[in-house]
């Protein structure tokens, strides 16, 4: 069940209807999915919804399985966006090196990544 959108940005966990394994899904084991609510002016709510598979070897794809559209005119290449698999069957994923190996640093780096992602939508600047 999703947990309502909040004001503080906080992941919430999530259960989600059980999909049909990709190919890459079936060389990888998922450590379960959030969605995350970023509230930069504590009105309008950007929902970002991941998927942690980890990947055989211990790296951790955070899936990307939904996050509001890019605006008209901004660039979403998976270079200006920080993503991989654009394109590709299945959803893409975050960019981000070293992958993690934790599922407590996938979850900050998913949030991480989804504030930042706001941010470049609203402002076209891509904040570290």
């Amino acid at each position: 069940m999703r947990t309502e959108p909040t004001t503080t940005g906080l992941l919430a966990a999530s259960s989600s209807r059980p999909q049909t394994p990709s190919k890459e899904d079936e060389m990888a084991r998922s450590l379960g999915d959030i969605w995350y609510d970023v509230t930069p002016d504590g009105r309008r709510v950007y929902s970002f919804h991941f998927r942690f598979m980890e990947q055989f070897g211990g790296a951790i794809h955070i899936e990307i399985l939904s996050q509001p559209p890019y605006p008209a005119g901004r660039a979403s290449d998976g270079h200006a966006t920080h993503r991989y698999g654009l394109g590709t069957p299945g959803h893409p994923y975050i960019c981000y090196d070293p992958m993690p190996r934790s599922l407590r640093n996938a979850k900050e780096i998913a949030s991480g990544w989804a504030r930042r992602t706001v941010n470049y939508q609203q402002f076209g600047r891509w904040v570290a």
